[in-house]
């Protein structure tokens, strides 16, 4: 049984989804199938283990605050960490440590150090099996483009999370 990310507790999660048209929802689909890993939505964690009450009100709050980012994609990072397994990194720019900021205000926290990316496939694999499955990936994309807000309640296994809230944004 995969693991419960620790992190992610009781308190839920705030994510940037990349538009619905995204190549990445193919390429996590093929790779969770092919290595026996959890399905899961691509997203770019903001703020991740949100503390305190009115987060759907927040969250709304925020979001109609922030704009569609077009944002460029770094190199794949691999990992034995379950839910690093294999990312795509996204590089840190001025835009994103913006919504960054902006989300650690809304919500009262302090926005720890992070390296912003994309989960492509979530599981317990070896150094060697992340190499080979890095070296069978179809291009990924240079950018990718982000037009919603999800607040997600991450307790418990993949399967278990869902989305408290959802707003496009403008």
């Amino acid at each position: 049984m995969p693991p419960v990310n620790p992190r992610h507790g009781v308190h839920p999660s705030l994510w940037l989804l990349p538009d619905e048209d995204s190549q990445l929802v193919p390429v996590l689909a093929a790779l969770a199938e092919a290595y026996s890993g959890p399905r899961f939505v691509p997203h770019l964690t903001l703020l991740g283990s949100i503390p305190g009450g009115e987060l759907v009100a927040r969250s709304a709050s925020l979001a109609a605050r922030l704009s569609p980012m077009m944002l460029p994609t770094g190199p794949v990072l691999k990992s034995t960490r379950w839910f690093r397994c294999l990312t795509l990194t996204i590089p840190l720019s001025s835009v994103l440590q913006s919504a960054r900021d902006a989300a650690a205000d809304a919500f009262g926290v302090p926005a720890r150090p992070w390296l912003p990316h994309i989960s492509l496939l979530y599981g317990d694999l070896r150094a060697d099996q992340t190499a080979r499955i890095t070296e069978g990936l179809p291009t990924l994309p240079t950018a990718v483009r982000f037009s919603t807000l999800v607040l997600a309640a991450t307790i418990g296994p993949t399967e278990a999370w869902s989305e408290l809230g959802r707003w496009r944004l403008q």
